[in-house]
């Protein structure tokens, strides 16, 4: 099992829709995440999330990436 770090993003327009989960419908949650963390996914799952519109490069910073995961769906920590 890959561990990968994402930091929440928060958007301010309430009425913004995420796109849905394709397992249990639920609106995804929109991270960011750096290259390094990126290059940990092998090159498959990355090619399908990019293909799929659920990774968007260089959408907050020069380095960081909007990445839509699903909180219901993956095993995730929450650090303090």
């Amino acid at each position: 099992m890959k561990f990968i770090h994402v930091n929440k993003v928060f958007n301010l327009n309430e009425n913004f829709k995420f796109p849905s989960c394709h397992v249990c419908r639920k609106e995804l949650t929109p991270f960011s995440i750096t290259r390094e963390e990126l290059d940990k996914l092998d090159w498959n799952t990355n090619e399908m999330l990019f293909e799929s519109g659920l990774i968007k490069l260089n959408e907050i910073g020069k380095d960081k990436h909007l990445i839509y995961l699903c909180k219901h769906c993956l095993k995730w920590e929450k650090s303090c």
